[in-house]
């Protein structure tokens, strides 16, 4: 006979303790052994229960579970007799039910019954609010899309396997999935999404018991894995292939990835690692051009004085701190000088900060446009004084990064700045490099064709290094064809890069346009281009790029030879 004194006594001390404290299995269990229940299992319609419709059963997956679903809430591992079972439902459905399983030696009364629903409505309150507790732990520590670790899930992962074993060294890597935005764009994010759920689930079974992964967002991911383990699991993430997708029915995606690797283990903080991690990642894809990057600490060092450059950025705009220096280019047939190239300089407390410090940095900040138009302001003011103090000026060329096509108005802009300086569009000449990306492609077709319209002249920068050449050259009228030096650098007799140097030149020239050499820097080179057919040159065969000063003694003294007759 049960002892419901006993029992309502031990309730009322779980109902304290609940609310007090935390409750372990053991207390409930006492409750359950007093009552003869030996086994007590969960059913839950994850689509009916307002608390879990949008959270599923992975959410409460650290309870265990019979194969068709059942959570497992209680089992003292004895047999059972007969199944009682308790239903709930709200709004007139059922979302929910709880199964308890009797010891095999209970004589059930059926006065023991209508006090069984009571006792089990209280339990099962707890029990819905301790399966709410493991929701919102599980929540707060998983990526609801895949289920494994999130940032915080994965930080506490990696802490407790420093704590359990101290003795073991681990690797962090940081994942940034490539080209995934291809993906999304061509598939559809439903398709990505799958992707990124299968590749978690892939990452997942490539680790030891004590090792973890993490999603941080979008295709960002973070692993920890013992020391011993890293090249076998670079191996493995070299490529793979993801298919049998719902959504991409026929589908193989292949996947690779940027990886970045800290492997200072004498560092315990993992948002530190992962930090590392991540800056390697950036390095090996901005700079590098490495799948693989392990960090260094010179990664910080570069990183500390890029945010210096960009906290100098808007006030050496304000002092005037930037200057535009002129390289010449020079017909090498006559030693006239034909045009000058206007590049910028950055003189700091007296120092010059290099161009390949600050135009990255500047660039990714998103305000090289700033810095573009004030280099073009620089350039109609030198042209201005020349012409005051009456000197022939030939065409100023400026550059213009790819990432100013995308400010609003910018060739109004450009138009505006020339005229405030009572010069005309024809007197400027606008240089922007080639790209790769579809989107700028069709921009700069837009943005050369309305400043050709506006009567500025147009040169195709470092033509060759990107991935559109011929196909700009055939929608851009452009006037100006500039050879990149890497060519120029590597002609010799029969190479590959005399192959290409000269048929770029007959194709510039069969278009109407003017090829110029970049990075000239020998009267050989000179010699071998003007056999191709090219006859300008730029480089330090006949100047560096020098400040105004010295810009205006060349335009006075007119100091350069033909190729051959140099003093």
């Amino acid at each position: 006979m049960t002892d419901y004194t006993a029992v309502d006594e031990k309730l009322e001390r779980l109902v304290y303790k609940f609310i007090h404290d935390r409750v372990h299995r053991d207390d409930y269990g006492a409750v359950y052994e007093l009552l003869g229940v030996v086994r007590v299992t969960l059913n839950i319609e994850y689509d009916k229960d307002p608390m879990t419709r949008n959270l599923g059963p992975e959410f409460v997956m650290d309870a265990e579970k019979e194969a068709d679903g059942s959570i497992v809430l209680y089992d003292s591992g004895m047999t059972h007799r007969e199944v009682i079972d308790f239903d709930y439902s709200r709004e007139g459905e059922t979302y929910s039910f709880i199964h308890w399983y009797m010891r095999k030696d209970l004589e059930i009364s059926e006065a023991d019954r209508a006090r069984y629903r009571s006792i089990a409505d209280k339990l099962y309150l707890i029990h819905s609010i301790l399966i709410m507790r493991r929701m919102l732990h599980f929540a707060r520590h998983h990526d609801t899309q895949s289920g494994i670790f999130n940032g915080v899930g994965i930080r506490a992962s990696y802490r407790q396997a420093i704590a359990e074993e101290p003795s073991v060294k681990y690797v962090v890597l940081y994942i940034d999935l490539q080209n995934f935005k291809y993906i999304n764009e061509r598939h559809g994010s439903k398709t990505g999404d799958e992707v990124i759920v299968q590749f978690s689930r892939r990452l997942t079974t490539y680790l030891s018991a004590d090792e973890g992964v993490g999603r941080l967002g979008g295709d960002n991911f973070v692993m920890y894995v013992r020391t011993e383990n890293l090249d076998k699991m670079l191996h493995r993430l070299e490529s793979f292939a993801v298919n049998d997708l719902q959504t991409a029915p026929g589908k193989i995606f292949n996947l690779a990835s940027w990886i970045g690797v800290s492997s200072d283990d004498t560092e315990d903080d993992i948002a530190i690692r992962i930090e590392h991690a991540s800056t390697a990642v950036m390095f090996g894809k901005q700079r590098l051009r490495q799948k693989v990057v392990f960090y260094s600490p010179r990664f910080t060092e570069i990183l500390e004085n890029n945010r210096r450059i960009a906290a100098l950025f808007k006030p050496a705009l304000v002092k005037k701190e930037f200057n535009a220096y002129f390289q010449a280019k020079v017909d090498m047939t006559t030693g006239k000088i034909v045009g000058f190239e206007t590049l910028c300089r950055w003189i700091h407390d007296g120092e010059f900060i290099f161009p390949d410090q600050f135009i990255p940095v500047i660039d990714r900040m998103g305000l090289i446009h700033e810095l573009d138009l004030e280099i073009l302001r620089l350039t109609c003011e030198s042209m201005v004084r020349w012409r005051q103090q009456g000197l022939k000026v030939p065409v100023l060329s400026v550059n213009f990064s790819r990432k100013d096509i995308f400010i609003p108005d910018i060739e109004k802009q450009i138009l505006s700045i020339v005229k405030e300086h009572d010069l005309e569009p024809c007197d400027i000449e606008i240089e922007i490099t080639e790209t790769s990306s579809e989107t700028e492609y069709e921009r700069i077709m837009d943005f050369t064709k309305t400043l050709k319209d506006m009567g500025f002249r147009i040169a195709i920068d470092d033509f060759g290094t990107g991935y559109s050449s011929l196909s700009l050259i055939h929608n851009i009228n452009a006037d100006v064809i500039k050879i990149d030096k890497s060519f120029v650098s590597n002609i010799q007799e029969g190479s590959k890069a005399e192959i290409l140097v000269e048929s770029i030149i007959s194709i510039a020239k069969k278009l109407d346009m003017e090829p110029v050499a970049e990075g000239v820097e020998t009267e050989e080179e000179g010699r071998h281009l003007l056999k191709m057919g090219c006859i300008t040159a730029q480089g330090y065969y006949y100047s560096r790029p020098v400040d105004f000063a010295h810009t205006t003694e060349i335009l006075q003294s007119d100091p350069y030879r033909p190729i051959g007759k140099q003093d």
